[in-house]
């Protein structure tokens, strides 16, 4: 097993659980994700967002460099949240995420974001974290700022992200 598999099996935040995504979670991850309001936002998934498309996500996700999770609602068996980190190079890890459209504006982001955060401080002490995000994606942005991360000008990977950093707190 890679780094993120060996230091971040899983975690839990007020409302939800974290599994890492798994193949038998492939019809869940395309009701959340077949939306065009997600896929608009997230340049790698396209729509619509077929079975097939959840399954090879899963399968590509499954890498010594990637761990993405999947956030299930403690009280009922459903999939609200994709929070993933990604090794990009020696010490850096990327975060991403996205919230099932129906359950966006509830706070479901924050909270994935900030209970992966804490477990990254933990796990991973030795490594920066950052995020690239669309300017024009103010939902994103704000969410970013709001846990601590700081715009830094410099243009992401993907076309049209900036790069955020996340200031770690002591």
């Amino acid at each position: 097993m890679g780094l993120l598999a060996d230091r971040l099996p899983g975690f839990s935040s007020e409302r939800l659980i974290y599994r890492p995504l798994m193949p038998d979670h492939a019809t869940a991850l395309q009701l959340i994700t077949n939306d065009p309001s997600i896929t608009n936002a997230i340049s790698f998934l396209d729509y619509p967002f077929s079975l097939d498309d959840s399954q090879a996500f899963i399968k590509r996700m499954q890498s010594d460099h990637d761990r993405v999770f999947g956030g299930w609602m403690k009280t009922e068996n459903q999939l609200v949240s994709v929070i993933g980190a990604h090794l990009q190079g020696p010490g850096r890890i990327e975060i991403g995420y996205w919230i099932g459209s129906a359950l966006q504006g509830k706070g479901y982001g924050f909270e994935a974001a900030q209970a992966l955060l804490g477990i990254l401080n933990t796990a991973c002490p030795d490594h920066s974290v950052f995020a690239e995000c669309a300017p024009a994606n103010g939902r994103s942005v704000q969410l970013l700022e709001k846990l601590g991360f700081v715009a830094t000008g410099a243009a992401g990977v993907r076309p049209g992200r900036g790069v955020y950093t996340f200031a770690r707190h002591g």
